[in-house]
């Protein structure tokens, strides 16, 4: 019986978690995957281990991360970010675009 309700509640929150992200903007899209950006470019954008990303356009970043994505060279973090990047599809850094924009 508890394995019963466990799955028909974990149905209920896969639904809801699928109309959130069906419904939400490439901004909001955008801040659930900041969430791992934070820890070194700040909660807020302005930047601490890594650069201050506020203030940035989203076509800025999207090129920067597509530039990381190629491996290319940036700056002393390039390897590191090159990890990252690696990870985004090109929706994915549209999106973190949209959200940096915001700060």
């Amino acid at each position: 019986d508890c394995y019963k309700e466990y799955k028909i509640e974990d149905a209920k929150r896969l639904e809801s978690e699928r109309l959130l992200l069906a419904t939400a903007s490439p901004a909001d899209l955008g801040g659930k995957i900041y969430t791992a950006c934070a820890a070194c470019h700040g909660a807020n954008g302005q930047g601490g281990v890594g650069p201050a990303l506020k203030g940035q356009a989203q076509d800025a970043i999207v090129s920067m991360l597509t530039q990381y994505k190629n491996k290319e060279t940036r700056g002393a973090q390039s390897m590191l970010m090159w990890g990252q990047a690696a990870a985004l599809s090109s929706s994915d850094m549209t999106n973190l675009g949209a959200y940096i924009e915001t700060l």
